[in-house]
């Protein structure tokens, strides 16, 4: 559990680092690089539930309406030494010992006007957390409250759940803790 906890606090603060010193793209952090530890309390859910189908909101949409990105899709083999994948702006890291054997990953974006990414095998469950992070720089302003990354149906109609967020505005990225595989989108 403490390196679990150590491992997320070293994500966090080299995304705030990073974010603080730049307007590029979000990529995975190299590990050798990573210095600052801030607290794990900085992960949230929101604490009210977004739960239901978005039609249900009336004329707001919970998701944070963008330029569309072009459609990708991409796959790659990731074994129990952990790795990441790039999807985009988007990047997933998966932390050694989240997989217990190789699986090969795939990620989508389907190229709405929701950042979305599907990632498959649906399902497939983690022995760790793993780290999502969505760029929304290609975005509308996100608000004066903070973004989060939802786990959504897979045509967006509805919310499934909050995950554990973190809004970065200096870097127009969020980052969430994920512990398994379906769609997720960015939502207020």
């Amino acid at each position: 559990m403490r390196h679990q906890r150590q491992f997320i606090n070293t994500i966090l603060g080299v995304v705030i680092g990073v974010g603080a010193c730049s307007q590029a793209p979000m990529t995975a952090p190299d590990q050798r690089e990573l210095r600052v530890l801030p607290p794990l309390s900085a992960f949230q859910v929101s604490p009210t539930p977004m739960l239901g189908a978005a039609g249900d909101l009336g004329n707001t949409s919970p998701y944070l309406r963008c330029k569309p990105l072009k459609h990708d899709k991409k796959a790659q083999g990731i074994d129990a030494k952990g790795g990441s994948l790039d999807i985009g702006p988007h990047t997933l890291v998966i932390p050694p010992g989240a997989l217990a054997k190789k699986t090969w990953i795939t990620a989508e974006i389907l190229g709405d006007d929701v950042n979305s990414i599907k990632f498959s095998p649906e399902g497939l469950q983690f022995l760790a957390p793993t780290y999502l992070f969505m760029s929304y720089q290609n975005c509308g302003a996100g608000g004066p409250g903070s973004l989060e990354v939802v786990y959504a149906s897979d045509d967006l109609a509805m919310i499934l759940q909050q995950l554990p967020s973190v809004d970065i505005k200096s870097a127009g990225s969020v980052v969430a803790l994920v512990t398994h595989f379906s769609r997720y989108a960015v939502a207020y």
